[in-house]
């Protein structure tokens, strides 16, 4: 299992300066070899975090490597489930094979290092998996936002089609607040919780 423990957060000075430096760029300071692929997402600095931590760390789900290692209600198999239970109402016939096309997309091995503010020698040492984990929180991430717009698949409870878990029996967190769409939707709007708009084009069938 990828350990993400040892990602660094730079201070307050460094994230101001960071994101200068991105909105003063130029297209030649652009015209490089690297993918034009938008913003990263990086660490929220100690400061801001420490002053209201409730406002950067998801209470159920994580998204992306920095909180991945959380111990929160939703896990890999969770988060796996809910993407195969939307995408069996959207594509019964071909599910399975829609899986595959999400899980084998190797252009992702590439810009990893593009996405997230990785100390990638000792943090990212087996990318398999962590490609593997970034892609399941993208079908995950893709199922919500379909679920919470499309009326046609209403009928099923936001519970089940979130956990495979029926209304009676309550997921709680470790501050007891009960699992909700709303808890979702708060969680996937934190900074840190995030995943590239890139990925998730590679991923839209």
């Amino acid at each position: 299992m990828v350990s993400y423990h040892a990602i660094s957060i730079p201070d307050e000075k460094k994230f101001v300066s960071d994101i200068y430096e991105k909105l003063s760029s130029t297209d030649d300071d652009e015209s490089n070899n690297s993918p034009r692929l938008g913003g990263c997402i990086c660490h929220v600095p100690n400061t801001l975090r420490l002053a209201k931590p409730e406002d950067f760390v998801p209470h159920f789900v994580g998204l992306g490597p920095y909180h991945h290692s959380d111990e929160l209600i939703v896990s890999d198999k969770m988060k796996l489930g809910t993407g195969k239970r939307v995408l069996k109402i959207l594509f019964p016939k071909n599910n399975g094979h829609i899986l595959n096309h999400l899980l084998q997309n190797l252009e992702l091995y590439t810009l990893i290092p593009y996405f997230y503010k990785l100390d990638t020698t000792s943090t990212v040492d087996d990318y398999p998996t962590f490609l593997y984990q970034l892609i399941i929180d993208a079908i995950f991430l893709l199922a919500l936002l379909h679920h919470s717009n499309n009326h046609s698949v209403q009928e099923w409870d936001d519970y089940y089609i979130l956990t495979g878990a029926n209304r009676n029996m309550p997921l709680l967190d470790t501050a007891g607040e009960e699992l909700s769409m709303d808890g979702f939707i708060r969680d996937i709007f934190m900074l840190e919780n995030q995943i590239p708009v890139h990925v998730l084009k590679l991923h839209v069938i």
